[in-house]
């Protein structure tokens, strides 16, 4: 469950002006198309109020609201009355204790990877009105700062090592002391976990606040990746430890301290991956979910305190390919005993199941034949859990409800996509629905799906959007070579004459698990789709083997052998829109970023004779160059899978590219390394290949910031304009 509840706007052409026509200025250097986050609903603790900072007489200010009418009760504080040093806080975020008489504040914060950051903290006393700052002894920025469930305490992480202070004597224990850059951290996930098991704080408080579980990453073994940063007469580097296939992880180990004699237990694990770490609803036990190293077995493993560190095994789940933990896995214990709901493959679909008191065999309780798409949470006071899935078809998303005993319902339903927020206890939740022709509308909702206050409508926004001058996004399938249907929309050209032809740009991502062929609000890529349309150029994206909602053997296709299935049905596709009446088949393109930039490479290598050129932005282009838990869970290890790796490679398919291309990457690209780019143009330069290319010095995989945006959308689109 999301603890704040984000209104997202889509502001697809709320300032544009009729007659203006779509450009690139307007799409990246106005706030025309940018997504403003409304914010609002933070929902409390108690499921009945929530907070939002607001703009009053005296600055900002907290405001408390009651959910279910809206009112506002009361001004919490005003941000301009909380200073350090007689300065004003400079407030990044906040949260509130889990008995709302504390406020948690974020101040400064600066990122340090994709998801993780650092700021300082201090926490506020609602009732007294005093403010403390936490680790005050050092200047030192932390992270994952997280009060205790009992407001005692709070935990944190400052330069690897985990910390607690206590909030009435501001007394600051240290619970490790190994931390050391690029060595060891505690509390906090190394970057590979991050990015691709999606969370940073690698520490959890126990209900009762008395014990504190954390992870501990040794990263001696792992290569350290070195990244030059342009920013002064000599540059510097970011340096940090990356794991690429086949190579060294970290070793992980799991450990419990507990606050009465300050002591830690040290739980007794072999596993490759500790993927969840979560408390089974008592202060007694706690449940690890590991993985081996090709990510294929999974296991669930209860460790009782009072053991020693001895485990016990619960629950083992095991697949042929791999078992993907991301956005669309769940685990969760309900808090009776030992009984947890857990997300699984093993009847084609990601389906829900419930384990009572921890047997190994659970029964479904999500649909079948439909799969999962994300897991809200479990309601422990109606015994149900809400979640999305794609039901309907593999392009929209549907809210649902399913009880452990076996009763499912849908709370949110529309010809699009449908999304929900749920407040603390389950008892309301923010429901966003849009679709391709209709911006997302916010409504508050009662747990049972009862519609009681709009927030937020979109209907202005469609009008407007109505009145531009531009076709709408068409849904259609396309049958492969293998007789597949594959999902895929097109945008045709303004003044489209069925009697002239057109050339054709394709886009696509196409990654394991990806979707981008969704029945949603495009927001601003689409308005760039939109503009390149409206410039005569059919725009079309095709969802090939690989992709997601149309089960686990259509998803697992391209197992071990990335690069072949999917670019095969790209080849397939654009053979199919070149048999059109309409369509200049000597004129079709294959645009892409990141795994779309291996595809638009591999693409063009493969099928030379039908792309005219492509766009490639930050691409892999060798397999062996990403990282391990991404890399090995799709294509094993490279030392047992020699040919997967090397075969569809772009950069051991050079000898096959005929036509010119746009290659572009970031320098200081942390994910997919400027490495894969090097490596490549040396292969190129090696071939004798003409190639248009451009580096953007000290920009991420993002590539953003400033006028960055519109210089490379320019560039691709000139690109476009200039060569097919």
């Amino acid at each position: 469950m999301m603890r704040s509840l984000q209104l997202l706007l889509f502001l697809f052409i709320s300032t544009l002006g009729f007659g203006q026509e779509l450009n690139n200025k307007l799409i990246w250097a106005s706030p025309t198309f940018y997504d403003y986050g409304v914010q609002g609903f933070q929902s409390l603790n108690d499921g009945k109020h929530y907070v939002k900072t607001e703009v009053g007489d005296n600055g900002p200010e907290i405001n408390k609201y009651a959910i279910a009418s809206g009112k506002k009760l009361e001004t919490i504080v005003s941000l301009n009355q909380l200073t350090v040093n007689g300065t004003p806080l400079k407030v990044s975020s906040y949260t509130f204790s889990k008995d709302d008489s504390q406020i948690m504040f974020s101040s400064e914060s600066e990122a340090i990877y994709r998801r993780s950051t650092k700021a300082y903290c201090y926490v506020y006393t609602i009732a007294t009105k005093k403010l403390v700052k936490v680790g005050a002894a050092t200047d030192a920025k932390i992270s994952n700062a997280s009060l205790s469930p009992d407001g005692k305490n709070i935990a944190y992480v400052r330069e690897n090592n985990l910390y607690i202070t206590n909030l009435s004597s501001l007394q600051e224990t240290q619970v490790t002391t190994d931390g050391k850059y690029n060595t060891i951290i505690n509390g906090m996930c190394d970057w590979v976990y991050e990015e691709e098991f999606g969370y940073t704080k690698a520490f959890e408080w126990s209900p009762d606040g008395q014990r504190i579980a954390y992870i501990r990453f040794d990263e001696k073994q792992v290569p350290e990746m070195q990244i030059p940063i342009y920013n002064g007469l000599y540059p510097s580097q970011l340096k940090f430890k990356y794991p690429k296939a086949g190579e060294k992880n970290s070793v992980v180990s799991a450990h419990i301290y507990n606050l009465a004699d300050a002591k830690t237990v040290n739980l007794k694990t072999s596993s490759e991956y500790i993927a969840k770490i979560a408390w089974a609803g008592n202060s007694d036990e706690l449940g690890l979910i590991t993985l081996n190293r090709l990510q294929n077995e999974l296991a669930l493993i209860v460790f009782p305190f009072n053991k020693g560190g001895v485990g016990e095994t619960i629950y083992t789940d095991v697949e042929t390919e791999y078992i993907e933990i991301g956005p669309t896995f769940y685990f969760g214990f309900t808090g009776e005993g030992r009984s947890f709901i857990i997300t699984s493959e093993k009847a084609d679909y990601n389906q829900l199941y419930y384990h009572a008191n921890g047997k190994p065999q659970g029964k479904s309780i999500s649909q079948n034949n439909c799969d999962v798409a994300e897991v809200y949470g479990y309601d422990t006071k109606r015994k149900q859990v809400y979640y999305q899935a794609a039901c309907t078809s593999a392009i929209n998303l549907e809210v649902y409800y399913a009880t452990t005993s076996g009763k499912r319902g849908v709370l949110l339903k529309n010809d699009g996509v449908s999304s929900a927020d749920f407040t603390e206890g389950y008892n309301f939740f923010i429901g966003t629905q849009s679709s391709a022709t209709k911006a997302p509308t916010y409504q508050l909702y009662s747990a049972k799906g009862k519609a009681l206050q709009m927030l937020k409508t979109g209907d202005q926004i469609t009008s407007n959007a109505n009145k531009l001058k531009v076709n709408r996004k068409e849904y259609l399938s396309i049958t492969n070579s293998s007789g597949i249907k594959l999902n895929a929309w097109m945008i045709k050209p303004l003044n489209f004459d069925e009697n002239k032809q057109y050339p054709v740009l394709m886009t696509c991502y196409n990654g394991p698990g990806s979707n981008m062929s969704m029945n949603e609000w495009g927001g601003i890529k689409s308005a760039w789709h939109h503009y390149i349309a409206n410039q005569g150029y059919f725009v079309v994206c095709v969802e090939g083997r690989g992709t997601m909602y149309r089960g686990e053997k259509f998803k697992k296709a391209t197992y071990k052998q990335l690069g072949k299935l999917e670019v095969q049905d790209q080849i397939d596709a654009a053979k199919h829109l070149a048999s059109l009446p309409y369509i200049d088949g000597k004129r079709i393109a294959m645009q892409g970023w990141s795994y779309g930039g291996f595809m638009a490479l591999a693409c063009l290598s493969k099928g030379a004779d039908v792309f005219k050129t492509a766009i490639s932005v930050a691409p892999v282009t060798n397999w062996r160059f990403y990282d391990t838990i991404y890399t090995e869970r799709y294509m094993a290890l490279p030392q047992d899978n020699a040919s997967g790796y090397d075969e569809n490679s772009p950069l051991g398919l050079v000898n096959l590219l005929q036509n010119k291309f746009l290659l572009v990457h970031g320098t200081a690209d942390d994910n997919v390394h400027f490495q894969n780019t090097t490596e490549y143009v040396n292969a190129l330069v090696e071939a004798n290949k003409d190639f248009d290319f451009m580096a953007y010095p000290n920009k991420n995989h993002g590539i953003y910031g400033g006028n960055t945006r519109l210089h490379l959308f320019n560039k691709i689109s000139n690109f476009i304009f200039d060569n097919l």
